[in-house]
């Protein structure tokens, strides 16, 4: 979904940006120069003029909607950032430094802008459109991010590996609550207030169906495009380019569980839709969250190796020191599911090995094949993956096969792609 950005003034035709003082006070003035850099992409500029503005609507308490909105367009503008650059980074723009860094800080803004816009619009009579598109674009930014804890220690052996994997799941798990409850209370929120097939209301709904299905809840995730689909036609017909998004996200899941019948009818649809042809999707769904064993990390025989090695070294070139760069790292980094940053050069990394899988009836694994060119941990994550024990799948009421990829986490002090 398109980001949603609110200005307190109409949106001007592209023009000369008009000078910036940063002592200007009229908010007026500022909203213009904003949308202009805005429309013309300069996120970079936009942000101290969107900050700005916030500080100008924070005096003027008789009005806070206006610093609602002031706040959403300043998070909107971090948050259009963070997906660039997590999507579609350029080193040639940012420092090494800042590459690592400006993704987190923008994140935990967005966080903190969204969290304080989202209680006073609901205590200040905002539009019930304005507080859905806020609560879904903080979801959204919840389970995407995962901040790492500060200062956590990482080890290669068994144990340390399970407290490192016990304090993720805990952040993990606190986020994808909250993610929840918000998606959940935007679509409430739609269906108490606006049309039945109002835009937003659909749009509600199908945020949360695309949570689900990120976070492996594919059953309520089909029933969730099939409303959209059901609604979008009714209000649009079978042509309307609105239905393109829930069929094809449907369209996904109709091929995790191999049914060649809807697969095709789904198709047949999107033909009419787009008035193209089509095909069928050509990647796989990520299945990880459905395992028992999901977000678990690894450690090749091989690291250990190398790491009781490095340790071994360091004690003999200085006795009674602690060992450095060993079995023991300081992790510094920021996640988003398989992405991860960091600082330092010498932090803990953590990579995934895709492996692709297909789960039987009863939830168990039949086949697994690691999509590395990278042999050595190919052999060692489909042997792991074999193992995992998934929740079986139900498609249209019926045990069904399910057919996708995992990602198998190893730890390395060697960065992996």
């Amino acid at each position: 979904m398109p980001i949603k950005v609110i200005f307190l003034t109409l949106l001007l035709c592209l023009g000369t940006v008009p000078a910036f003082s940063q002592n200007e006070t009229d908010p007026i003035k500022l909203n213009e120069h904003l949308t202009v850099l805005v429309q013309q992409g300069d996120l970079k500029g936009a942000i101290p003029i969107a900050d700005k503005i916030i500080e100008i609507q924070r005096r003027d308490a008789a009005k806070p909607r206006n610093l609602v909105t002031a706040l959403e367009n300043a998070a909107s503008i971090r948050l259009t950032r963070y997906k660039r650059a997590v999507n579609d980074p350029k080193p040639d723009d940012l420092s090494a430094k800042d590459l690592a860094e400006q993704p987190r800080t923008d994140a935990k803004r967005v966080e903190d802008l969204l969290h304080e816009a989202i209680a006073l619009a609901k205590i200040s009579g905002s539009a019930p459109e304005q507080i859905v598109g806020m609560e879904s674009d903080l979801a959204w930014l919840l389970y995407h991010f995962f901040p790492a804890p500060p200062n956590t220690a990482a080890g290669f052996d068994r144990k340390d590996r399970a407290a490192f994997d016990a304090q993720l799941k805990a952040i993990r798990d606190k986020r994808l609550s909250e993610a929840k409850q918000l998606y959940e209370d935007a679509v409430s929120r739609s269906e108490k207030d606006l049309p039945a097939d109002s835009d937003s209301r659909l749009a509600s709904i199908f945020n949360l169906a695309e949570y689900q299905t990120a976070v492996g809840d594919l059953e309520s995730a089909a029933a969730g495009y099939k409303t959209c689909i059901e609604v979008v036609t009714k209000k649009y017909g079978t042509k309307s380019e609105n239905l393109l998004p829930p069929l094809r996200a449907y369209l996904k899941l109709a091929a995790a569980a191999d049914d060649a019948d809807e697969v095709f009818e789904t198709m047949s649809r999107i033909v009419r839709a787009s008035g193209k042809s089509t095909q069928a999707p050509n990647q796989l769904l990520n299945v990880t969250p459905r395992a028992a064993e999901a977000f678990s990390t690894w450690v090749s025989e091989e690291q250990i190796a190398r790491s009781k090695a490095t340790a071994e070294m360091a004690e003999l070139q200085a006795r009674g020191n602690t060992a450095q760069g060993g079995s023991l790292t300081q992790v510094q980094a920021g996640s988003t599911f398989g992405k991860v940053y960091y600082d330092s050069a010498d932090a803990v990394r953590i990579y995934g090995i895709p492996v692709r899988v297909l789960v039987a009836e009863d939830g168990k694994v039949t086949e697994a094949e690691a999509l590395t060119t990278d042999r050595g941990h190919a052999a060692e994550a489909e042997k792991i993956v074999k193992a995992w024990r998934f929740r079986p799948y139900t498609f249209n009421g019926k045990p069904a096969k399910l057919k996708g990829y995992v990602e198998c986490l190893f730890m390395s002090n060697l960065f992996k792609k």
